[in-house]
């Protein structure tokens, strides 16, 4: 008896798990498919859908854009499952590129259903069976009629009316296809479709739909007169469309990590994207991967012949700088690069280090200064046009503050003919991408990453191309061409005067007590 209570108590918990937690449900009712727990974006996007489906809403509807081979569509055969075990929604429309992709997601499913944990924790929905076949599943199962119905993206969907009931659930995967999103006729109909046939084809009284697929690159078919543009994309509209609860996101994040590095790894990632860069087809990874929008089969760049560093035995650089980029004067959400140069030899200069930072003119300033202090640097480069130059006096205002003497850290500011913007400056970038290709400019990989990121989304007849890393890397081979000497003189004073270590613990003591 008491041992019963312990197997009843033991069951109640399993579905109280399964019912809160998203490891849990995977771990249970998939666990030949469990390798790793979920990411912190997979739970936070299945607690947000859970939660709306709980609350039965009239009517809401969600995109999720994330990277292939990071279990989306796997999470949405858990949802489907979840929706069956723990909601009152009856019918469960599934929609794929093609009917059969739907219908293995709607087997997959069955097959988690009548598995044998599902079984032992909830029952066998094989009794209560009425309909099983390829066009529609439906059974009797926890105290209601159930409905699974899978559809090829573009089909009829007046047959989605089972017993004068209407989906209340619709779910999405990948029902857009790369080709179909190349093509403006067949995204017009594809769109046209998914407005206007699947969505009214829903139960009017309660439906969640959940979209789910992956960014292509930006293709107009924008109706004339229409004030804003309309994509290829259906993602991509979905994420511009405020009635639409929406997440996308690539496998890098803003800071340098990974979404799930339990399963998909920086390393591996960077290589993924080295094997399809060699190819020339660097532009699927920053859609698949990356989901954005911006990738293009770019003719100006090919990241194959960019020169990285990573050598046997590692010497201590001859110089080292700092450049900026700033956004001063701008949009105050604009990004502002700064990137860390050392060189070697007389060939050129290596990147080392690459932050965007988005902070206000004080703010940069001490974290570029910390940074310099840290790293031993004590030349840094700034970009002056305009009211970019008054970051160099932030630069000088702190120094004094913190009694910091001129040599251990010059400010330079530094120019090129043609301006900063327009198509002088793209002429400079065009013309950059060509050291990378000689050695001028090398870069240690994660450096390479971010670079190649922007190269190949470059437009040379646009004017409001993301720039800012191109930008620096050009203006780090025209300080090393003018400059060069200079940075290399800096640095032997540095070691000479202040040490290798360049009193670094005092400097950084002073900036934060000020900072305080």
């Amino acid at each position: 008896m008491i041992h019963g209570e312990q197997v009843a108590t033991s069951i109640a918990d399993v579905v109280e798990s399964m019912r809160l937690d998203l490891d849990a449900m995977a771990a249970v009712a998939a666990p030949d498919v469990y390798r790793a727990p979920l990411s912190p974006i997979h739970h936070t996007i299945w607690l947000l859908i859970t939660d709306a489906i709980q609350a039965a809403a009239t009517y809401t509807k969600h995109a999720i854009g994330i990277p292939r081979g990071h279990a989306k569509t796997h999470v949405l055969k858990l949802l489907i499952l979840y929706t069956i075990l723990f909601t009152d929604l009856r019918f469960i429309l599934v929609v794929g590129n093609t009917l059969k992709l739907a219908r293995n997601i709607i087997d997959d499913v069955m097959g988690m259903l009548g598995s044998q944990n599902i079984q032992s924790v909830f029952g066998d929905y094989r009794p209560g069976i009425d309909k099983d076949n390829a066009e529609v599943r439906k059974f009797h199962f926890q105290g209601r009629d159930i409905i699974l119905m899978p559809i090829g993206s573009g089909s009829a969907v007046r047959g989605a009316n089972v017993d004068n009931q209407r989906p209340q659930l619709i779910i999405c995967d990948d029902m857009q296809s790369r080709e179909q999103a190349k093509s403006k006729e067949q995204s017009d109909e594809l769109l046209s479709w998914f407005l206007g046939t699947l969505l009214k084809a829903r139960d009017y009284n309660r439906c969640h739909v959940i979209y789910v697929g992956n960014m292509y690159p930006d293709l107009e078919i924008t109706p004339k007169g229409h004030p804003d543009p309309v994509y290829t994309c259906i993602l991509r509209n979905l994420q511009k469309d405020p009635d639409w609860v929406t997440w996308v996101t690539g496998a890098f994040l803003a800071d340098g990590s990974t979404i799930w590095p339990q399963v998909h790894p920086k390393e591996a990632l960077l290589k993924d994207l080295a094997t399809d860069s060699r190819l020339g087809k660097q532009h699927i990874w920053y859609a698949e991967v990356q989901n954005d929008p911006r990738a293009s089969e770019g003719m100006f760049y090919d990241p194959s012949r960019a020169v990285t560093y990573e050598p046997f035995l590692e010497f201590p650089p001859l110089g080292k700088f700092i450049m900026i980029d700033p956004s001063l004067g701008k949009d105050t959400s604009d990004n502002q690069v700064v990137g860390e140069f050392h060189i070697y030899d007389e060939q050129g200069v290596v990147w080392q280090e690459c932050r965007t930072i988005q902070k206000a003119a004080p703010q940069l300033v001490m974290e570029v200064l910390e940074w310099a202090m840290t790293n031993s640097i004590n030349t840094i480069f700034c970009e002056t046009y305009g009211y970019q130059a008054s970051l160099l006096h932030w630069f000088a205002f702190f120094l004094n503050q913190l009694e910091i003497p001129e040599e251990a850290i010059k400010l330079v500011g530094i120019t090129r003919p043609g301006g900063n913007k327009g198509p002088g400056k793209n002429a400079w970038i065009i013309q950059s991408f060509g050291y990378c290709y000689s050695g001028t400019l090398r870069f240690r990989p994660p450096v390479l990453a971010a670079y190649n990121y922007e190269a190949g989304a470059f437009n040379p007849l646009a004017t409001d191309n993301s720039d800012g890393i191109l930008d620096v890397g050009e203006y780090a081979v025209r300080v090393f061409q003018e400059h060069g000497a200079e940075v290399i003189a800096n640095n032997r004073v540095l070691t000479q005067n202040f040490g290798t270590t360049y009193e670094a613990e005092e400097y950084d003591c002073r900036l934060h007590d000020f900072r305080d």
